[in-house]
């Protein structure tokens, strides 16, 4: 289990929703540079350190049309400014290929995608220190389609091969079940049938989001909503519980996530308000 986790969300949990890669004709999103006012992009996203509530994080999004273009994090302590990185988002027929994430200006670490023929999700790899020429640290992770739907995922690095886990989903194309392959570790995840608040960005497939590329809170989702995660690990079981609060069009706005017997996190969502976003977007010609 210790890859299944690595994996897709580092040391906590991994995608609580998404949207099968093996529908080659899904880009990730409507791929509607017209959107109406359920088609929502997010804006910002707050939320409080489960760990230390002292600690409190603001991620704001820029768009150009749906393609995300930068997330900007800032952190506060005691309600202080204390610290900002930012992502840069980079795309290759209409797939996000590269995430460059900088540090106090510098470039830190790179993700990199990519993609087969098809338009499915392939290989990825994260390089870090890329300013000191070949990557000193380069993990990495390649996908193969199984005929029954499930995706074969094998986790590399430092030299370390063969280490692979199977992801599930369901009818909506949402990420069930995820276990390794040579023990009986497995996380299993249940959804509502709400939009989630990254599925109208470009190029955001199922593998893309659960990269932590986008928001390092708990919020990882596609296609819908997660409600409970659940892991089995080494004889040991943990659970996440998920109370969403929706807007009008079916998004989430508000979200408490329970580390059952932990702590919780408050998440706080917010939208791009559309008559700003067609203002800068398109072009007005009056008729007269």
């Amino acid at each position: 289990m210790k890859k299944i986790i690595y994996i897709f969300l580092g040391v906590l949990v991994f995608a609580c929703g998404s949207d099968s890669e093996n529908d080659n004709n899904n880009d990730g999103n409507n791929n509607n540079n017209n959107p109406n006012e359920s088609e929502l992009l997010v804006s910002s996203i707050s939320y409080n350190d489960m760990e230390n509530s002292d600690y409190e994080y603001v991620e704001n999004f820029t768009y150009d049309g749906n393609k995300i273009v930068e997330t900007n994090r800032s952190v506060y302590y005691n309600g202080s400014f204390s610290s900002e990185n930012r992502s840069e988002f980079i795309y290759a027929n209409n797939k996000i290929s590269r995430v460059d994430n900088y540090y106090d200006n510098n470039i830190s670490n790179q993700d990199i995608f990519t993609y087969d023929s098809q338009g499915r999700l392939v290989a990825t790899e994260h390089c870090y220190n890329p300013n000191d020429g070949p990557c000193d640290d380069l993990e990495s992770e390649s996908y193969s389609y199984n005929s029954d739907g499930s995706i074969t995922v094998t986790y590399a690095a430092y030299g370390d091969n063969g280490s692979t886990s199977v992801v599930e989903f369901d009818d909506n194309g949402n990420i069930v079940r995820v276990s390794d392959d040579d023990d009986d570790d497995v996380i299993e995840l249940t959804y509502d049938n709400y939009n989630s608040p990254f599925k109208n960005i470009t190029g955001a497939t199922p593998l893309v989001i659960v990269q932590w590329i986008f928001s390092s809170s708990y919020l990882y989702s596609f296609n819908n909503n997660c409600l409970s995660l659940v892991s089995n690990e080494d004889g040991y079981t943990s659970t996440l519980n998920f109370t969403y609060d929706y807007n009008d069009a079916g998004y989430p706005r508000n979200v408490v996530v329970e580390d059952v017997g932990f702590g919780q996190e408050t998440i706080v969502i917010e939208y791009v308000d559309w008559f700003i976003w067609l203002l800068k977007n398109y072009s007005y010609s009056p008729l007269f």
